[in-house]
């Protein structure tokens, strides 16, 4: 299995099975599956490197494993498919994002990607209250751009029930999945908090 900073990917087990039951993943609403892939977008990069080195150590001391050459193989292979899977999702987000606006971009980095600290502080309240309006309007601005991206990824034929087939099984994804569903959001809700506190009612 893969421990670190991402937890663990996959299991051995998972993967020579086959079995890819989707424990603990919430109800594929029209939106949920959105804002998970929101979330953990700015971890992917990193999480496909770290699968990347396991496939190589788990390769490079294969001659000390206990488990059969055949097993072994079919690991490795289910861990490269999974390396691939966190790469396509990085790729089919990145596209989308790539076509938004500086103000949607911002509203972004508030709620799904503000982890620098340094971040809020470089815009003073008035160039925050420029960018989002009221509260009000903050939160209608979220919402918009939730469904444009929706739109994006459906148009590239990734559907609620598409994500959780093809990466439901990922432990990032569906931890990430998990925290959201039980109201979770950690750091970035305290981020998103900051912001909309400069706002007017």
């Amino acid at each position: 299995m893969i421990d670190g900073k991402y937890g663990r990917l996959i299991t051995m087990k998972d993967e020579i099975t086959g079995n890819e039951e989707k424990k603990g993943v919430r109800a594929k609403d029209s939106d949920a599956y959105i804002k998970t892939a929101l979330y953990v977008y700015p971890a992917l990069r990193a999480a496909a490197r770290e699968v990347s080195e396991h496939i190589q150590r788990k390769a490079c001391l294969s001659y000390v494993s206990r488990t059969s050459c055949e097993n072994l193989a079919t690991y490795l292979i289910g861990q490269i498919g999974v390396k691939e899977k966190l790469e396509e999702l990085r790729e089919t987000l990145g596209e989308i994002l790539d076509k938004l606006s500086d103000t949607e971009r911002f509203l972004l980095y508030v709620r799904y990607f503000g982890n620098k600290k340094k971040f809020l502080s470089d815009f003073s309240d008035e160039a925050i209250r420029k960018i989002c309006g009221s509260r009000r309007s903050y939160y209608r601005r979220q919402e918009r751009l939730v469904r444009k991206i929706g739109e994006g990824l459906r148009s590239r034929g990734m559907t609620a029930d598409c994500f959780y087939r093809e990466y439901g099984n990922i432990d990032l994804i569906r931890n990430v999945d998990k925290a959201l569903a039980a109201g979770r959001r950690g750091a970035q809700g305290a981020r998103e908090e900051q912001v909309i506190l400069r706002l007017a009612k």
